[in-house]
């Protein structure tokens, strides 16, 4: 598709001949010279940085989906240590808390024919509980969807799962 910009032309007259001509050129290099000066704050301002409580949300589903990863993925203890406190717990708690996540995993193949992807989808504040819930949207192999909240908590080491 092609802009027509007969519009901006100007018709005048030349000195020394007096043909006209036209000055459409110069016109058109004002056009865009007031649409650079109009749009350039626009573009620029919309390259900002996150304001940190969007990069709190940012990090916090970063953590819940990296969680969600290792445990797709059959790491057990690895989605296990994704969890407040568990680094400081027993091994032998961790090692328990690894055989549930993995019998999960077998109920929920028993049940869609297992856990195709796992996405975090948006994170919220909860300022009543000083976390963040991460909604996280689970695909199973049998074309279902479902979308559970994560709460997920910041710590010295990081953002952890809750």
């Amino acid at each position: 598709m092609a802009f027509n910009f007969s519009f901006l032309e100007i018709q005048g007259k030349t000195r020394k001949t007096g043909e006209k001509k036209k000055n459409g050129f110069y016109l058109f290099l004002l056009f865009l010279s007031v649409f650079l000066k109009t749009s350039f704050p626009i573009a620029i301002s919309s390259c900002s940085s996150p304001t940190p409580e969007e990069q709190a949300q940012a990090d916090a589903m970063v953590a819940a989906q990296h969680g969600y990863n290792l445990l797709l993925q059959g790491d057990y203890e690895g989605f296990a240590l994704c969890h407040e406190g568990m680094a400081e717990a027993p091994r032998s708690y961790r090692e328990q808390m690894a055989d549930v996540y993995k019998m999960y995993i077998d109920s929920e193949q028993r049940a869609h024919r297992g856990i195709e992807k796992v996405k975090a989808t948006r994170a919220e504040k909860d300022t009543t509980l000083n976390l963040m819930q991460v909604f996280m949207l689970i695909s199973y192999a049998d074309s279902t969807t479902e979308e559970i909240v994560v709460p997920v908590v910041q710590q010295q080491d990081g953002w952890k799962l809750r």
